[in-house]
């Protein structure tokens, strides 16, 4: 699921998913700050991913 929100992401869109057991209990409940949000019909890689993504990249932060 984390690659398909990335993927997503990559283009600018939402993952178009109903709704997500995995995303919800996993990528939101599990992670503070969540790692994914709910964005109406979808979800989003949030701002705290993206940042994670840098960081294990080597990027500056």
């Amino acid at each position: 699921m984390l690659a398909l929100l990335w993927s997503a992401d990559l283009t600018g869109k939402k993952l178009e998913w109903r709704y997500s057991t995995t995303i919800e209990r996993v990528l939101i409940d599990k992670h503070v700050p969540p790692l994914a949000a709910d964005v109406g019909n979808g979800y989003q890689i949030t701002a705290r991913h993206a940042l994670w993504q840098q960081t294990a990249r080597g990027a500056p932060t």
